[in-house]
């Protein structure tokens, strides 16, 4: 009798059991998704940003490899040059650029602030902070 008892609870519990590891399943596959999307959209984003972080090292070496003939100051060379590069790497137009000259070296130091959707529909949006500064 006890042992019928026993059985009896046993099937009880394996049938309230039953149906934990879709619910597991489930949550690892959102979590995929979650993870997927996320790095979707911030695998793009980091690379322009890499890019852009180069581009503003070969620009600083061309306006200052450039010949110096013209009226215009290097500063506003670069400035105009750094404007072009940023356009077309996806920076904001609100983006902070500053460039300065001291002798023969060229400054610039450029900081943005870049939203990146993390989670879908906008749920979490992850605030990347440019700030770069490069001398040559």
């Amino acid at each position: 009798m006890k042992e019928r008892v026993k059985n009896n609870m046993k099937a009880k519990c394996a049938r309230n059991e039953q149906g934990g590891s879709k619910i597991y399943a489930l949550v690892g596959i959102v979590g995929l998704f979650l993870l997927g999307h996320a790095a979707w959209n911030y695998v793009p984003a980091a690379y322009q940003i890499e890019s852009f972080r180069s581009e503003i090292h070969n620009t600083i070496l061309q306006v200052s490899a450039s010949p110096h003939g013209t009226n215009e100051p290097l500063s506003d060379k670069l400035k105009k040059r750094l404007r072009i590069v940023a356009n077309e790497n996806g920076v904001p137009a609100n983006a902070l650029i500053e460039v300065s000259e001291a002798g023969n070296k060229l400054k610039a130091h450029v900081r943005y602030t870049r939203q990146i959707d993390l989670l879908p529909f906008g749920f979490y949006r992850y605030q990347y902070q440019f700030d770069n500064t490069t001398m040559e």
